[in-house]
């Protein structure tokens, strides 16, 4: 337990006289948070999260309250949050499992036409496209935006590093992007409201082009799948 101490007076007591007032700390497994609209710091109300634990089994569900403020605990195995919101896209929360007490900041964005949303996750095997049971988890998610929202059409869009040649990395990246929304369409959505595209390396990030020496790490920048609102 963590004990404050707080000096404060009132009319009956000399006011050099000491109160001590314990608050009691957060449960080693509490896990809270506040939820903003990405880029304006205004808090949202009724923001659903689903609470998946380390099987991808859903545990519960959450909401935050008027302030924007969400919080649980007396769960364990959590290891992930999906949040959802009308008018907003999803996002997802991956908590640390070395950590017990957590506590979260998501900013969701705005659905707002031409806005462009990097999808967390999604990978695919090398020199490959076919979609993966870790990048289906989150194409399920925006499947589930797009049943909420149902004027939303959307580009989804996959971009590959500079290595390779240029032809192959284009072919690839529009195998992947159209592999990627065949499956949303897959699960109900209709195939008029969503087009996959490839870009290869046309639209890179950063400075690592061909020939251009860079890490890892620079290079992963350039591989994302993105989501652009084309209607809404």
């Amino acid at each position: 337990m963590l004990e404050a101490t707080t000096l404060f007076t009132t009319d009956c007591q000399p006011k050099d006289e000491e109160t001590k007032i314990s608050l009691s700390s957060p449960p080693q497994d509490y896990i809270g948070g506040i939820v903003y609209e990405q880029g304006t710091k205004i808090t949202l109300d009724s923001a659903t999260a689903i609470v998946y634990d380390k099987n991808n089994k859903i545990i519960t569900t959450i909401s935050s309250d008027e302030a924007g403020h969400f919080s649980m605990a007396g769960l364990t195995n959590v290891s992930r949050l999906v949040f959802f919101r009308h008018g907003y896209f999803s996002v997802t929360k991956i908590l640390a499992s070395e950590t017990n007490k957590k506590v979260i900041v998501v900013e969701m964005p705005k659905l707002e036409l031409d806005k462009i949303i990097k999808l967390e996750g999604i990978l695919y095997d090398l020199g490959k496209f076919n979609i993966r049971p870790d990048a289906a988890r989150v194409l399920d998610n925006v499947v589930e935006v797009m049943k909420e929202n149902t004027t939303l059409e959307i580009e989804l869009s996959a971009h590959t590093d500079s290595r390779g040649s240029d032809q192959m990395n284009m072919t690839l990246s529009d195998n992947r992007a159209k592999a990627a929304a065949a499956y949303i369409v897959s699960k109900g959505i209709d195939a008029s409201r969503i087009v996959g595209k490839g870009y290869g390396e046309s639209k890179l990030k950063n400075e690592c082009a061909n020939a251009i020496k860079c890490t890892e790490t620079k290079h992963q920048e350039n591989r994302r799948t993105e989501a652009k609102i084309i209607k809404y």
